[in-house]
């Protein structure tokens, strides 16, 4: 069995893309050999030293998980932190640009008054920038403590006000990053 180009999934724009690569190789593999028959994969990369791909081989989920939960330490990201995806999105990318860059603004203000311990990151294009007709910007919000995020949410949607062109939408804690 082969995966080809595991790349693809190793760096997918989601900080999860380590943990689906594991994941799936761990499942390819699994396929491979059945009972007393066993099986060969083939994985086909540029990044052969990574330590998804390393403990995938190995069959170590304790070394992936010591790995990856390392990573998310350092760049503060789940189990470590909260997130929150703020998405603007409309038919007119100007608009979008615009009602995103305002959104960001709002947030910093209300962050500064409300004295939140939330990271603001973006805006930024979704990595499905256009998805049916529509353009999208994301806004990626960390914090280490769920209210601080809900609060800034809250706060942010009661003061905002965006043209009826333009919608806005949540999602907190995301199972990913699209």
């Amino acid at each position: 069995m082969g995966v080809i180009s595991v790349d693809g999934s190793l760096n997918f724009p989601d900080f999860r893309s380590a943990e689906r690569t594991f994941q799936l190789l761990t499942q390819v593999s699994g396929r491979a050999g059945r009972g007393n028959q066993h099986g060969k994969v083939f994985v086909q990369t540029m990044s052969p030293d990574h330590y998804a791909i390393n403990s995938a081989i190995a069959h170590d989920c304790h070394g992936f998980c010591t790995e990856e939960l390392k990573f998310r330490d350092e760049l503060d990201y789940p189990p470590f932190s909260h997130l929150a995806i703020v998405e603007v999105s409309g038919n007119n990318e100007a608009a979008v640009e615009s009602a995103a860059k305002k959104t960001a603004a709002d947030m910093s203000r209300q962050k500064r008054i409300l004295h939140l311990r939330v990271s603001i990151l973006g805006p930024a294009a979704a990595p499905l920038s256009i998805l049916r007709g529509r353009h999208r910007k994301q806004i990626l919000l960390k914090a280490k403590y769920r209210n601080d995020l809900h609060r800034l949410i809250k706060t942010t949607k009661d003061s905002l006000e965006l043209p009826s062109t333009i919608r806005l939408s949540i999602d907190i804690d995301p199972v990913d990053m699209l």
